[in-house]
């Protein structure tokens, strides 16, 4: 990640947390439980649902909110993504999430001084 010396030590916060809550490289839809788990994505907190993670790159993701002024909503073009459902009956820390990999969607980033800072929608295309 890039780390400008003028960033606020709470942006840097807020963009960490969206790449460990929301892009990795590769995974299957059945390793929602143990991913979510190893990040620590539920430490401390109710189980999240849905959660949803990008497969690919921090460059190719960070992309997206190069565009334009790189403030507010940003989309980008189609990625693969894993949707992780929470069970609805366990609870933190051991929540139990089922996966499901969509192979085309439009990824709409919330975008701050051209770095993401929350995923705000994804939407199937094709």
């Amino acid at each position: 990640l890039k780390t400008p010396q003028h960033l606020t030590s709470c942006f840097l916060c807020a963009s960490l947390d969206f790449y460990l809550e929301h892009v990795i490289g590769n995974m299957q839809p059945d390793q929602c439980t143990t991913v979510i788990r190893e990040r620590g994505i539920n430490h401390n907190t109710p189980c999240k649902d849905p959660i949803t993670f990008i497969l690919a790159n921090e460059g190719r993701v960070n992309d997206i909110c190069s565009r334009g002024n790189g403030n507010g909503k940003q989309q980008g073009e189609p990625f693969k993504i894993v949707e992780c459902r929470h069970d609805g009956r366990s609870k933190s820390p051991n929540c139990i999430y089922a996966g499901q990999r969509y192979d085309r969607r439009i990824v709409v980033l919330k975008c701050n001084n051209r770095e993401p800072v929350d995923l705000d929608s994804t939407v199937q295309i094709g």
